[in-house]
């Protein structure tokens, strides 16, 4: 039997009741069930679930991670997922909630909003699919998928709303324009998808 005071541990309770047997029942995708966990738990639980799947990330033995520690019954193989991949979705999810940037200067996105939404970017450009697309075409593989990777988290429309473009160095005020976060960030992954569509043109 399980003591009791591990039953009060957030890092518990958050894989025995979110990635139980049947939890698929009740979620669509991993990520859903991360990102409900996270909406309700307190800042304080959150800091120690990531304490708990830090040690994991920092290290090559992540692999060594099973829900099952935890009170949960999640694979996530199964999901063609790696077990690395599993904990940083956690981690980002959790990162959103408590503020925490992951990237530095250097990063694709903060290229992306810094270098082309700063605050003088409508002298250069009509619209902010003109601004998308030329960051977009100058761009290479690696820096899309790395953009992607930062607002793919956001795409959902109940999570666009945590997505703030001064935290990646932008300034631009959607709402200015009547648009959504949701319909900001839809545009720049369909930009992305248009470019990665076209066929390499012959000599």
């Amino acid at each position: 039997m399980v003591p009791k005071k591990d039953w009060n541990d957030p890092t518990r309770q958050f894989f025995g009741a979110y990635f139980h047997q049947d939890w698929k029942l009740e979620y669509g995708n991993y990520q859903a069930a991360i990102d409900d966990f996270v909406r309700q738990a307190q800042p304080q639980d959150l800091a120690v679930v990531l304490a708990e799947i830090g040690p994991y990330l920092a290290s090559d033995n992540y692999e060594d991670f099973d829900t099952s520690k935890f009170g949960g019954n999640y694979c996530p193989e199964g999901d063609g997922l790696s077990t690395r991949d599993f904990l940083n979705a956690i981690k980002r999810s959790i990162h959103r909630k408590l503020g925490i940037i992951d990237i530095d200067r250097n990063h694709a996105a903060m290229q992306l909003f810094g270098g082309y939404f700063h605050q003088d970017w409508k002298l250069v450009y009509d619209s902010y699919l003109d601004a998308i697309d030329d960051f977009v075409q100058l761009a290479s593989p690696q820096q899309l998928d790395a953009v992607l990777d930062v607002i793919s988290p956001y795409l959902p429309v109940g999570n666009s709303e945590d997505f703030d473009i001064v935290n990646f160095g932008g300034n631009y005020h959607l709402e200015a324009d009547g648009l959504s976060k949701h319909d900001f960030l839809t545009a720049i992954k369909e930009s992305i998808d248009r470019k990665r569509g076209m066929s390499p043109t012959g000599p």
